[in-house]
Parts: structure tokens; C-alpha cells; sequence
């Protein structure tokens, strides 16, 4: 007589728990001891108590009071029936780890929890992170995402109790109506399916989580839902080698622990009509087992799946797939003594052996024993939950995969980057192929914040075109207007069509015959485009999450580069790995990043601001010594610190001509050198910041004429710097008569030293780098920092050849006979004038107000009030010296200067212009003056600005 149960689990503990204690992972398997265990709790079972283990119950762990039936039968099932495990559901987070640890306690042997953990935990339980679909990731190129993905979820998963998932899939989607694999699937090729699903698994085991590879033989080339349905798979034999089988061969060498069947119907290797693999012995023993030699566990696909209940009665269905190879049945939908006795039947009446069940629970215990569950299973092993689920890293992770994912498909009239100035209006319309009760998401919301005259509509599988027809009445949308459509149509358990309806169909076809601005953005499934394929502008992002529609809308303007690949062929649209690049062409919106809002200025007293007023005192002496000392007729100086105008002032007049008017806090003055750091240096940032331009970039791949006489080495980073070897300063206006002659001679000229070598400091460098940014932007200097920067930050007085009617507000500069007499309103710098007045070297006007503004954008690290500029990695980059040539302090397009050990970024300019940055100290002074007023030749502003600067290190000293 077979010993009883409870006696064989203290055998168990004699002969194998303490040669199992080193068990922790699923590597450790295949010691003799271990196997002696395995043997000992077979021995020791019933014939009911291994059935019992063939059985993988479901349970929700929503709140259910220990006297309800549902919990009395989980206790019945787990003492008396002695079932595989469960596979959990739904509920929460706090309920999925009490009912785990509960349930697990009450196991004679260690019960395996499981879910659908395909796109992470979050796609069961709120609050843990719900990952973008496989073939999002696929998109991105990046295989190590996928591991990423897997570790990720297993650390959630793992954390609640769970110890598998049923993932991944590896069904190969080579059927765009494929209404249930879809986005699951990674790819459309088998050797991409294989590479990332191998990863993921990689990912799960070093966790310590097993993973189920499904579904068997591979759902990917059907038009039927298996929810709904039996499915038939009408490959060749060939066919089938190639492309569907490929993965789960490529699993099985790489050690997966399961595999799922599919209720689907193979003829090329199932010789009886519309049997499913599930009930195939010719599929899962003959082929899966003997020909591909798996000796893991094989899952059934839940039961109670239309493919099997609209086919076979339940006794039949569950007697037959454990006869085909099946080791463990999903029981969806009945109770597990019903189970339990159909099969105790079948034994009885000879048409099951009990070697076969042996056979099963020999391999479920190895399984448990290879998740460790025989050793490790205590609730101080796993990560605390509260700590694991939803961590800001995992979320991290899903945001940046869903950017990386975004595939841009075609885009005719180049509508992406959308730029919101070239249209009328904006309208967002949302179609979902279900009913939904949104109104407004998150794709909506974020155009709205960053578009002004932006309208949002929804329209979903209850919409008729009569109500679409009347919306486009009312808003009367034309050929100056732009619509994005964004399609929420995604595959789901029995809905039955992964397809938006005709009725919306027809609305994107009659938005179509109105407007040709149309965009449409899929949140889904990448083949919609096949419904409208005259539709000038489609992206795919497949995932359709808050984040990932935020995503969606940051990459809709260029805030966010577009790189993603397409991992599928869309018929007669695009070829698999095909997909168009965007680089990123502004900063993100803080909005969009949530970020607080940063510093603005305001005006305060000097303590407020942590300044030493008896210092401040002595500055202000400094520049009225200077103006007495006739260093210059007339200056303003603004200073400030965490983000408070602490001072402000505006001295003498603006020339020595005793009725010249006085100077004014909104004195426009001529920058000269200002230029470079202010504008050509922001624009090279800007560029920089959108990959548009790199800073080892060479010059002449801009300029390829700049090449000449061995100038073919010098690169960005040399101009900004001023290494590049080129001369300081030489008369161009006298080497050619036109811009063009101009440029053309510096563009030939000869460098006087090696590039890196030595610091020259050079005006023809920035002439040439300014250069270079109107090449890649296409506008000049300009109009590119109006829209980029100085307009959106209200520097309403900065600019390149301001207009006549401020003549008067101007500083005037020089007395030159050669121009006409006193310059004033026209650039002071003779190269700069001859070249249009807008140039990389000078030009730039400006008031201290509008400087003071600028530096403090700087000090907040490219960001001001509610946008940001520039990111901080890049502000931190060019204000940080650049060792070239070796012992040079220069930045990227700055000075710096030490000061009893404070840094100070720096810059000056030749008409009598400083502006001083502190950082450590959150500090900036901004000092113009005309000091070339009447001539060049007064120099007397250097001591004036060697005395400023080091008052200016003192007002924080107490």
C-alpha cells in the first residue's frame, strides 16, 4: 500500500530540504539529491493528490471574507485537492501579497502563482508599471530592453509572491489581421522573435521568476481570435520549420521552463480534423516532446477558451489534452473536483495510465524545485513590495522605450516636427474601436498645453458619421487647418478585430477630402494605415499608455528625436526595419516634464538676496570713479542673485555732449563680443541639444569650401574654444566688396598655428560658426534666436540690426569718418557691418534688463519660469573649460576666471560691455557702457572692470 501523503513529506525533509537549501535560482538544478526529492514526494502521493497537481486553479485577490464560498473553496482546493497553483487575475497589490502568502501557507506542496505578466505586472494590478508591447521594443533596435523589461516585471512580479509568468510570447505576427497576437508578438522575422524573447527570459530568470514560452506551435498567421473560436493554421509542414517553430526551438535550447499549447488547428502536422494543439499528440508529444526534445512543463491555454468549450465537452477536452502531452490545464471555468474526477476516471477505465500522470508530476515537481520553491519560499526572501511595485525606475524604463519606439512611416508633406504657427487651427480627434467614456486623455491634453488655438474631440465605435459629418460642420475644418488623428485600436481577448470600425474609417477618409494636413498616430496596431494609405503623415507607437501618449505628443514637436523601426511589413506601406529619423529640434516642455516651475527674477532688497550692502555700496563707487574718469559717458549695471535683482542702475548720459540724454535702464546698447556667447553660442547649444550639430563635428562638413589650406581638421569645438588656429582679426571689408567675397576670402584663408595648439582669441572663428548655424537651420542668426530664445523669454529688446525708430534709445559707439560720422544704431564692428550687420562675432543688441534675464536661464540651467531652454546637461557642458589646448581655462564659447577661489564665467566685449556669472554663488552682474564713445583709443574701462569683478566677489563675503 503507497504511504500516505504527509508521511512522505517527512521523508522529504529527511532525505532532501537540507541538500536543497542551496537552491536559489534557476540554474541550480540536476543534483542526485535533488532528484532523490523529487522522487521521495512522488512516491509518497496518492493518485487523486497528483492529479490534483495537473490542476492550476484561477483566483482574484480582490477582498473576499474567509466564510465566503470562494475562499472555502481556494481552502478545499489547496488542502484536499492539492492543485498546481493559481493563476491570479486581478485585484490589488497589498491583497495579491496576503492572499499569496496565506494560500501558500496552507500548501502541503508549494503552489505556483502565475499570471499574464506580458507587458509587466501593471497590466493586472494598479500601481506596479505596465511596460510598452513587444513589438514596441522590437521598434526601438535595442534587444537589451527586452532583458530590462523582463528583470523589471520580475522584480515586481517576484516581490508579491508570484514565481511565473506566461511570457513571452513568441508567436511570429505574419498576419496583419491577426485580431489577438498583433503588438504582442516581437516581430514578423523568427530570428527577432527568438533574440528578444531570450532576453526577456533572461531577464525573469535572473530574478528568479520561470517564464512560459506560448503559443505552441505559434498564433501568429490566423484571422480568429482562439477566445472565440478554433483557429486553423493553414502553413505547410516547411512553412512551419521556418518561421513559426523557430523561436520555441531557439527557447528550449536557452532552458525555458514552460511552454504554452494554443487551441489552434494545424493540418500540416495534425492528421485529425480540427483537433487543437491542445489535444494533438502529434503536435505536443510527437513533435514538441520527441522531435524537439522539450522536457520542461507544457501548459494548456485556459480552458475555457471558445477554441476548446465551442469544440469539446470539458471531461473530454481535459482527458484528452493531458493524453496529447499536456502537464498542467488551465481551469478557467470549473470547479477542480470536477477536473480532478474526469481524469481519476479516465485512469480507472485504462484510457490514461498512471505512468502517464507520473510522468506529468515528475516534471512539476523538477519545475518547483528548479523556481526554488521547496527552499526559498519565506516572505523575508523577496523584495519589500511597497518598496518594489511602481518603482521610479521601472517607470523610467517604460517612458524611454515607448520614445525609442516611435516609428515615423511616412510623412509626404512634412508635417513632422508639427510647427503649430503654419496652421489655423489644431484639432486632435480621438477614435477608439471600442466604446469608451473618455472624452479627453493624455494624447489630447498635451497638444492643448502647447497649442493655442488646439480643439479636442473623441469619437468611438458608438459614433455615427452623421454625428462626424455634423463636427465638421461646426468646425469647419479646411486647408489651413491640421488634424491629428490619434487611433486607439488594439488587440484584446474576445473582441474578435484588432480594426478600427468602417464608421471611423470614413471619418479619417472624409477629413481626408477636406484637409490635407492629416497626421494620423497609431496607439496600437501598426497596420491601420492600410485603411487610408493616402493619409500624407502616419506614426506607429504601438503602446497606447499615459506615458506613451505623452511620448506621442513630445515627438509630434520635435521635442523628443524619432528613431524607431518598424518591426513588421505594413502591406504596400513600409518593409520591416524601414522608418524615417527626426532628431529632437526643441527642448521638452516643462509641462510635459512635470517639472516645477524654475526661477524667474524678481526685484528685492539686497539682504533678501544674501549680498553684503556695505560691498554693494563700493561697487556702485567703482562705476561713478569710472564715469568721473570719463572711462565711458554712460552705463547701466544690473546685478542679481537667487533670482533676485538685488541692484540696478543707470549712470551718466549717453555721449559727453552735455544736452545728450541720460542714460536709462532700457538703454540699448551695442554688445560687440557679447555676440558670441549670448547668440552664436545659445544657437550652437540649441543645436547641439536636437543632435542637429555634434562638437567634433569638422567645419567644413557645413562649409565644405572652409577645407582649404589645411583647414580640414579644425572642428566645432576648436571655434568655440578659439584653438582652432585662424587669425584674431583682420579687415575682410578691404579682401572683397560683397558678404560673399568676404566670406569666401576667410573661408580660404590660412590658419596661423595647428588646431588644439594653441588659444587664439578669434572673431573669424565665430564668423565662420555663426555661419554654420544658418546652414543647418536655414535662416539666419537672427530670426533663429527671435523664435528659439530671446522672443520666448521676453527679450524684447534683443536682436541684430535693430530698427531706426529706437535710434535714440541707442548708446552711440564710435566716431567714424569713414562711415558717416558717430555710429549709433548700426553695429560698431567693421566686419560685422560689412556682412549685413548679423554676424557669429558682433552685431547683438541688447539692454542690461534683457542680459539679466539670459544669464539667469543660465544659472537655472537652461531653464526659466515655465520652459526650458536648454538641457542641463548642456549648460553644465559649455560652461564647464574645455582643456584646449591643454591648461586653457575657456569654455565652450566662454571665458572663466578664478577669484579667491570662486569660478566665474566670463565674457567682455570690445564697445565697453561685461557680463559675469558665478554659479557657485547663483549670482550674475551685467555691466554696459559705451566706452569706445568717441573713440577706441580709451582703454581706461580694464581697471574699472578688474575692480567691479573682484567687488563682485566680495558681496557674499561677510
Amino acid at each position: 500500500m503507497r504511504r500516505g501523503f504527509l508521511e512522505g513529506v517527512v521523508l522529504l525533509f529527511v532525505l532532501s530540504f537540507g541538500a536543497c537549501t542551496s537552491v536559489s535560482s534557476l540554474k541550480e538544478i540536476g543534483q542526485s539529491k535533488e532528484k532523490a526529492s523529487v522522487e521521495s514526494i512522488l512516491q509518497a502521493m496518492s493518485l487523486r493528490e497528483k492529479v490534483g497537481q495537473l490542476i492550476l486553479m484561477t483566483f482574484s485577490t480582490d477582498f473576499v471574507n474567509e466564510d465566503d464560498s470562494v475562499w472555502q473553496m481556494v481552502e478545499k482546493d489547496i488542502r484536499t485537492n492539492n492543485v498546481f497553483g493559481y493563476h491570479i487575475w486581478s485585484g490589488n497589490v497589498h491583497g495579491a501579497r496576503y492572499y499569496i502568502d496565506k494560500m501558500q501557507e496552507m500548501a502541503k506542496i508549494p503552489l505556483v502563482f502565475v499570471a499574464d505578466f506580458e507587458r509587466g505586472v501593471g497590466l493586472q494590478y494598479r500601481g506596479a508599471v505596465e511596460f510598452p508591447p513587444n513589438m514596441a521594443i522590437t521598434a526601438t533596435g535595442n534587444p537589451a530592453y527586452a532583458y530590462l523589461v523582463g528583470k523589471a516585471m520580475a522584480r515586481e512580479a517576484r516581490s508579491l509572491g508570484f514565481n511565473m509568468t506566461f511570457a513571452p510570447v513568441v508567436d511570429v505576427n505574419i498576419n496583419p489581421d491577426n485580431p489577438i497576437i498583433n503588438t504582442r508578438s516581437f516581430s514578423e522575422d523568427p530570428k527577432v522573435v527568438a533574440r528578444y524573447a531570450i532576453q526577456f527570459m533572461k531577464g525573469c530568470h535572473e530574478v528568479g521568476i520561470g517564464c512560459v514560452a506560448k503559443h505552441f506551435p505559434g498564433h501568429g498567421d490566423t484571422e480568429t481570435d482562439s477566445h472565440l473560436n478554433l483557429p486553423v493554421i493553414n502553413a505547410s509542414a516547411d512553412r512551419l520549420e521556418k518561421v513559426e517553430l523557430y523561436p520555441f526551438r531557439e527557447m528550449i535550447k536557452n532552458n525555458v521552463d514552460a511552454i504554452m499549447s494554443a487551441h489552434i488547428y494545424v493540418p500540416a502536422i495534425e492528421e485529425e480534423e480540427r483537433i487543437p494543439a491542445t489535444l494533438s499528440r502529434c503536435i505536443l508529444d510527437s513533435l514538441l516532446r520527441k522531435q524537439m526534445g522539450f522536457s520542461g512543463v507544457i501548459f494548456t491555454d485556459a480552458m475555457g477558451m471558445g477554441g476548446i468549450v465551442k469544440n469539446f465537452t470539458p471531461e473530454f477536452a481535459f482527458v484528452n489534452a493531458i493524453k496529447a502531452g499536456c502537464d498542467v490545464i488551465i481551469n478557467t471555468n470549473w470547479p477542480a473536483d470536477s477536473a480532478i474526477a474526469w481524469i481519476l476516471r479516465a485512469v480507472k477505465r485504462g484510457e490514461i495510465k498512471e505512468e502517464r500522470i507520473d510522468e506529468s508530476v515528475e516534471r512539476i515537481l523538477k519545475l518547483k524545485q528548479k523556481l526554488g520553491l521547496f527552499s526559498r519560499f519565506r516572505k523575508d526572501d523577496d523584495e519589500a513590495y511597497t518598496k518594489t511595485i511602481g518603482k521610479r525606475d521601472f517607470r523610467k524604463l517604460a517612458k524611454e522605450i515607448s520614445e525609442k519606439a516611435i516609428t515615423l512611416v511616412k510623412d509626404d508633406k512634412g508635417l513632422i516636427p508639427v510647427k503649430e504657427s503654419n496652421f489655423r487651427n489644431v484639432y486632435v480627434v480621438n477614435l477608439y474601436d471600442v466604446k469608451t467614456g473618455i472624452s479627453k486623455n493624455s494624447f489630447s491634453r498635451g497638444i492643448l498645453e502647447r497649442v493655442e488655438n488646439a480643439f479636442s474631440y473623441t469619437f468611438d465605435i458608438s459614433d455615427s458619421l452623421c454625428e462626424f459629418e455634423g463636427f465638421l460642420g461646426r468646425s469647419n475644418i479646411g486647408c489651413e487647418d491640421l488634424v491629428i488623428f490619434g487611433v486607439f485600436c488594439r488587440c484584446g481577448a474576445y473582441k474578435g478585430h484588432v480594426d478600427i470600425p468602417e464608421n471611423l474609417k470614413n471619418m479619417v477618409r472624409e477629413t481626408l477630402a477636406r484637409c490635407k494636413n492629416v497626421i494620423v498616430y497609431s496607439f496600437g496596431n501598426p497596420y491601420v494605415i492600410r485603411n487610408f494609405s493616402d493619409v500624407s503623415t502616419y506614426l506607429c507607437g504601438f503602446a497606447w499608455q499615459d506615458y506613451a501618449q505623452s511620448s506621442a505628443v513630445e515627438a509630434l514637436f520635435g521635442e523628443i528625436e524619432i528613431s524607431g523601426k518598424m518591426p513588421v511589413t505594413v502591406p504596400g506601406v513600409l518593409g520591416r526595419g524601414e522608418g524615417l529619423c527626426r532628431s529632437q529640434i526643441s527642448a521638452k516642455s516643462i509641462s510635459a516634464q512635470k517639472k516645477e516651475e524654475v526661477s524667474t527674477l524678481r526685484i528685492g532688497y539686497p539682504h533678501e538676496a544674501g549680498v553684503n550692502v556695505a560691498e554693494l555700496k563700493n561697487l556702485e563707487r567703482i562705476i561713478k570713479e569710472g564715469l568721473a574718469d570719463s572711462a565711458y559717458p554712460g552705463a547701466t549695471f544690473i546685478a542679481g542673485r537667487n533670482g533676485i535683482i538685488f541692484y540696478k542702475g543707470a549712470f551718466g548720459k549717453l555721449s559727453y555732449d552735455k544736452s545728450a540724454p541720460a542714460t536709462r535702464l532700457n538703454t540699448i546698447y551695442d554688445l560687440a563680443s557679447l555676440t558670441k556667447p549670448i547668440a552664436t553660442t545659445s544657437a550652437v547649444m540649441i543645436l547641439y541639444d536636437r543632435g542637429m550639430l555634434k562638437l567634433d563635428d569638422r567645419v567644413c562638413k557645413y562649409i565644405p569650401e572652409f577645407s582649404s589650406n589645411n583647414k580640414k581638421s579644425i572642428t566645432i569645438r576648436h571655434l568655440l574654444t578659439h584653438s582652432s588656429g585662424l587669425p584674431g582679426w583682420i579687415k575682410l571689408w578691404e579682401k572683397g566688396g560683397t558678404p560673399a567675397e568676404m566670406l569666401s576670402y576667410l573661408y580660404r584663408i590660412k590658419p596661423v598655428a595647428e588646431p588644439g595648439q594653441r588659444t587664439i582669441y578669434s572673431c573669424l572663428g565665430f564668423i565662420v560658426l555663426g555661419k554654420v548655424v544658418e546652414k543647418i537651420t536655414g535662416e539666419n542668426l537672427n530670426d533663429f534666436l527671435r523664435d528659439e530664445l530671446f522672443g520666448p523669454l521676453s527679450m524684447n529688446r534683443t536682436f541684430f540690426n535693430p530698427p531706426d525708430s529706437l535710434r535714440n534709445q541707442i548708446a552711440p559707439t564710435e566716431l567714424d569718418p569713414e562711415r558717416g560720422g558717430v555710429v549709433q544704431g548700426k553695429v560698431h564692428d567693421e566686419n560685422a557691418y560689412y556682412l549685413g550687420g548679423i554676424s557669429g562675432n558682433a552685431g547683438l543688441f541688447s539692454t542690461a534688463s534683457d542680459l539679466a534675464i539670459f544669464a539667469q536661464m543660465l544659472l537655472n540651467k537652461g531653464s526659466y519660469g515655465s520652459r526650458s531652454f536648454f538641457k542641463e546637461e548642456t549648460v553644465e557642458l559649455f560652461l564647464s573649460p574645455q582643456n584646449l589646448p591643454p591648461g586653457s581655462k575657456r569654455t565652450l564659447g566662454w571665458g572663466t576666471i578664478k577669484v579667491d577661489s570662486r569660478k566665474v564665467v566670463a565674457h567682455t566685449g570690445f564697445t565697453g560691455t561685461a557680463i559675469w556669472l558665478i554659479p557657485d554663488e547663483n549670482l550674475f552682474a551685467i555691466f554696459l557702457t559705451n566706452r569706445v564713445h568717441p573713440t577706441r583709443e580709451n582703454v581706461k574701462i580694464e581697471a574699472v572692470r578688474k575692480k567691479l569683478l573682484a567687488s563682485l566677489i566680495r558681496l557674499t563675503q561677510w
